[in-house]
Formats: structure tokens, sequence, C-alpha cells
């Protein structure tokens, strides 16, 4: 039983690591695509797009899409104050439950090493919570 939870820790954290780096790529797509319609659009007006304006623009889709609009309705802010408490429960639920799991394995006392799963539980809340914080990225966009 106990090494049955200890795959399910590990798989699941290996898979938050694949999702972190699925969202980030999807993002550098959706950059690449606003790019790519820039140049056909200036190569069907016979405008010149060279690799320094590419540069450039690539750069300014950078910041744009990592900064939030200055005129977020109200709807939008209180998302926005919802997703980053989400964020900030779930990193520690998740931290706090795996380091409760591994400090409760490394105890000497084998009362106390039976308990380790117990860790598990709030590592699970954590990541419920992630979940739900990348979940509602879509949501918080229609709101702007």
């Amino acid at each position: 039983m106990e090494t049955l939870a200890f795959m399910l820790l590990i798989v699941g954290l290996a898979g938050l690591a694949i999702w972190s780096r699925h969202l980030r790529g999807a993002k550098q797509m959706q950059i690449r695509k606003i790019i790519h319609e820039e140049r056909m659009t200036a190569m069907e007006k016979g405008i010149s797009f060279d690799d320094l304006q590419h540069e450039t623009m690539a750069g300014e889709l950078a910041a744009m899409s990592e900064k939030r609009s200055p005129r977020l309705s109200e709807s939008a802010n209180t998302m926005m104050w919802i997703r980053v408490a989400t964020l900030c429960f779930g990193l520690l639920f998740l931290l706090g439950g795996i380091g409760t799991a591994v400090g409760l394995r490394l105890v000497d006392d084998a009362e106390y090493q039976v308990m380790w799963p117990l860790g598990i539980i709030p590592s699970l809340i954590g990541f419920g919570l992630l979940l739900f914080y990348g979940l509602c990225r879509g949501y918080e966009k229609k709101l702007n």
C-alpha cells in the first residue's frame, strides 16, 4: 500500500511538470501564430517584414501576454485575485503535503513511519487547487 501511494505521488508530480510545460508551449504557439498572421498580412500588402521586425514583434507580444489589461472589469479583477490565491494555497498544500510525507517517512520511530501517507491528503488538495488555477485561465480571458 505504501509503495502504491508513493508511486501515485511521483506520477502526480511528473504529470504536474508535464502539464506546466504544455501550458508554456501552448502560450508560445499562440504567439507564433499571431506573428505568422501578421507576416502573411504584410506579404499580401507587399510590405517587407524582415527578421528584426519579427524579433521586435515577438518580444512585444511576449511582454503583452504577461501584462494584465489596465481596464479590468470588476468580475475579471475578482477572478484574477481568486486565481492568485488558488495558486498560492495550491503550492502551499502541495509542497506542505510532500514535506509531511517525506518527514514522516524519515522519522526513526516506526509508529510514525507508517503514518507517512497522511501527507498525500494535502498534496492532492494542492494538486486540485493548481488544476483549478489552470482551468480558470480561459474563463478569465473571456472576462477581459
